[in-house]
């Protein structure tokens, strides 16, 4: 009886652990998808302060444009992350379903157009012809509005951040590339490993906690793709995020890939 209690004890205590963690990674998730929002209406201030300024008020309507697009996309966001939020039950909820990447892309460019404009970032989704990833919604959103905001944010001035997309049979190859700053090859190598969150100063002194890398990792992981990144310093980086282009047989990883997707 003793032993039976033990072990019940052990599933509950692992059980409260799951639950701490999701709950960690859900309050990362609004920490980070919505410093974007924020950081361009701080932007678009910026903009209104300088035509006030320098009295171009011509400007003023196409910035009042932009004000209105970013509210509506904090609203989508918010309503996006009280689903996850209803929808908890002790993990991140994984709902894959065919995805049209070149529509993401272009959503993900509208959300942080205003935040490149205020740092005249060529900001462009180059995907021309319509792309299917298997992978659930919210996670491929935050894959890459975490990554095209850590290219902003490490980009200076004049600048330029894309999202480009290849087809390579099994799986779709999404690449977001910047001309920023570049990563230390010493940072280079443990980009992906847990750590004491840190924080980290944009070109323009945008901060961040060092999570947003992490979140993207995992959310890669559960969706059976895997992640590599090319970067220079002082000469740009280039994130590689490979998810599956349809839906494994029986939901199982083929043999042949599975080396794949231990990197």
């Amino acid at each position: 009886m003793l032993l039976n209690q033990k072990e019940e004890l052990a599933r509950k205590n692992d059980k409260l652990d799951a639950l701490i963690a999701t709950r960690e990674k859900f309050f990362s998730i609004i920490s980070h998808d919505l410093r974007g929002p924020v950081n361009a209406f701080h932007g678009l201030s910026t903009i209104i302060n300088s035509s006030i300024k320098e009295k171009q008020y011509s400007a003023l309507p196409e910035v009042a444009t932009h004000i209105e697009k970013a509210a509506l996309h904090l609203s989508m966001l918010l309503d996006n992350l009280l689903s996850w939020a209803m929808n908890q039950k002790g993990s991140l909820p994984v709902n894959p379903e065919n995805l049209n990447i070149k529509t993401i892309s272009e959503e993900v460019v509208a959300i942080f157009q205003t935040m490149a404009i205020s740092k005249k970032i060529q900001l462009n989704s180059n995907i021309e012809s319509p792309m299917e990833v298997w992978a659930d919604r919210n996670a491929v959103f935050t894959i890459l509005r975490n990554l095209v905001n850590n290219a902003l944010k490490f980009t200076p001035y004049g600048g330029r951040v894309s999202i480009s997309a290849k087809d390579e049979g099994v799986f779709t190859c999404i690449r977001i590339t910047d001309s920023g700053v570049g990563i230390p090859k010493e940072k280079l190598d443990r980009l992906f490993v847990k750590k004491e969150s840190k924080r980290t100063w944009g070109t323009s002194g945008e901060k961040g906690l060092g999570l947003g890398l992490q979140l993207v990792y995992e959310f890669v992981k559960m969706n059976y793709g895997y992640i590599e990144v090319d970067s220079k310093e002082n000469k740009g980086t280039t994130f590689h995020i490979r998810i599956p282009s349809q839906k494994f047989e029986d939901e199982k990883v083929p043999q042949e890939l599975e080396h794949l997707l231990d990197r």
